[in-house]
């Protein structure tokens, strides 16, 4: 019979298995209890433990997280206790995977372990699994977790051969926007488009899964409006021109919460979503109107916006996909379109800390995913000042909200 080592750090971890997301007062709270939780982990690992877990935990994981996708795993699992043999004939018999319950029981472990799946409690329920929140999210198809398509698709290359690149071009910060990384990784270095041109026209179905995924990741968020204020982009306005265009505005989840967020109160204002032409075909195929206040509108944000003298200009993480120079030219086509002393330009991005023991750990792997895909990069404060300024803007401050992203302001 094994021994409990029991001494007086008890109540502290006691303390530390009740702690959940629901005993936080804020998401604020939450967040800050996750990064101190992720620090003390690194403070109690061995640097071995460390070394092991990239080198066999993580690849594993992510093996068998695969395998249990592949064969509708957590599509069956439920809030009643089933063995890996009762699991396997249910998935057997409904999904036609014929998985041998030996090696289901093995990558369940793995997953149990990660927090994925859950086991039951109690003796004599070994091998008995539950379903969790994290299991829940992963049954639908196009949710989160389309995120493990993204990374078999494009991540596992871009981790295999971006030292590579960085080897063959000496060690040289990524830059020119139109010869990031992936270009060369990919083997397309002659393909004249950027990374989102490229993935619609040769791999559409990377683009159909990074669109789910985004999308999947944006769906339970609070929405900018929430946090910004509705009321606060209208004020000032002069009843005339357009009150918000939501430039490169996706699939206008945005504009939709701003549209009826305002439509009680200024039912005569007008919205414009700016998109891709493909993007904006799509949307008015799948849902016809976005609201009765939106107006959709094919816009390439590198050409003349043909919107002039809006009250706001606002750009949701569009910035941080490209680098320096293309950004200036984005930023520099809103500037034009912009009526001096009125207008005003809204971003809505991640401003990082200067410190990098500040930064969190999915914001920097971030920063090195949009130097691989775009040679662009997350920006501080100093950067965004510095780039907002370079075509004339004068900029007013930023302003930082529960979340990983701030609202930066700036007028012609």
């Amino acid at each position: 019979m094994a021994t409990t080592f029991q001494d007086e750090t008890s109540f502290d971890l006691a303390t530390l298995r009740n702690l959940n997301k629901t005993s936080l007062p804020s998401e604020t709270s939450r967040i800050a209890a996750l990064n101190e939780a992720r620090a003390l982990v690194r403070r109690l690992e061995q640097p071995w433990e460390r070394m092991y877990d990239i080198a066999w935990t993580y690849p594993a994981f992510i093996a068998s997280f695969r395998v249990a996708k592949d064969v509708n795993a957590f599509e069956y699992l439920s809030s009643v206790p089933q063995s890996s043999a009762q699991l396997a004939e249910r998935i057997d018999a409904v999904g036609g995977a014929d998985v041998d319950p030996v090696l289901l029981r093995r990558v369940l472990r793995v997953l149990v372990l990660e927090g994925i799946v859950g086991v039951a409690e109690g003796e004599g329920k070994e091998d008995m699994y539950v379903e969790t929140e994290m299991s829940r999210a992963l049954k639908d198809p196009e949710g989160v977790v389309t995120g493990l398509d993204v990374y078999l698709l494009a991540g596992i290359q871009q981790e295999r051969r971006l030292p590579e690149f960085l080897r063959e071009t000496g060690y040289k910060n990524p830059e020119d926007g139109e010869r990031p990384p992936w270009k060369w990784i990919e083997g397309v270095q002659e393909f004249e488009g950027n990374r989102w041109s490229w993935m619609g026209t040769m791999r559409p179905e990377l683009q159909k899964k990074f669109n789910l995924f985004l999308g999947a990741v944006r769906r339970d968020s609070v929405g900018w409006t929430e946090l910004y204020g509705a009321g606060k982009v209208v004020e000032g306005w002069d009843g005339k021109s357009v009150v918000l265009v939501d430039v490169g505005g996706g699939n206008g989840k945005d504009v939709g919460n701003f549209a009826r967020a305002i439509e009680g109160k200024w039912p005569a204002a007008k919205v414009v979503l700016q998109e891709r032409r493909e993007v904006i075909d799509g949307l008015e195929e799948s849902i016809g109107q976005l609201h009765h206040q939106v107006e959709l509108m094919p816009h390439d944000f590198f050409e003349a916006n043909p919107v002039q003298g809006a009250k706001v200009y606002f750009l949701h993480a569009i910035i941080h996909d490209w680098a320096d120079n293309k950004a200036r030219e984005i930023l520099a086509r809103v500037r034009e379109a912009m009526k001096p002393g009125y207008s005003r330009l809204l971003l809505f991005d991640r401003v990082v800390p200067e410190r990098a023991s500040h930064w969190d750990s999915r914001t920097a792997a971030l920063d090195i995913n949009m130097m691989c895909n775009y040679a662009s990069l997350e920006r501080t404060e100093v950067q965004w000042q510095a780039l907002i300024e370079s075509v004339g803007l004068r900029y007013l401050g930023y302003r930082k909200v529960p979340g990983p992203s701030s609202f930066i302001e700036a007028e012609s």
